[in-house]
């Protein structure tokens, strides 16, 4: 986002949605990761991980939503927000991103 004519003082608002589908019959951990870039840099500022609920080969369907808020004390003039979801792989039950998916960021400056 184009944080130029912003103030120096920067809030970035995030929320990031996942819908997951799996016949469960352990306990999955699901993260997602938001990442601020500037300048080509990353640097992690959000993380949370939620396991899917224990089911008995249930199909079951589960939303996952973050939000946060990143505290800038300086402008960069440019900034990128990215979200990761993760699942951990040799896992017998996998699930499937079946959606609604969604990211959004918003910038406010004084």
């Amino acid at each position: 986002m184009n944080t130029a004519a912003a103030g120096p003082n920067l809030s970035v608002h995030f929320t990031a949605t996942v819908t997951l589908s799996a016949i469960v019959s352990v306990l999955v951990p699901i993260t997602i990761t938001i990442f601020r870039v500037v300048g080509g840099v990353s640097t992690l500022v959000y993380s949370a991980t939620q396991s899917l609920p224990v089911g008995t080969l249930l199909l079951t369907t589960e939303v996952i939503t973050v939000t946060g808020i990143d505290l800038l004390t300086t402008n960069p003039g440019f900034v990128v927000y990215q979200a990761f979801v993760s699942i951990p792989g040799g896992l017998a039950v996998i699930p499937t991103r079946v959606g609604p998916e969604s990211f959004e960021a918003v910038a406010y400056s004084d």
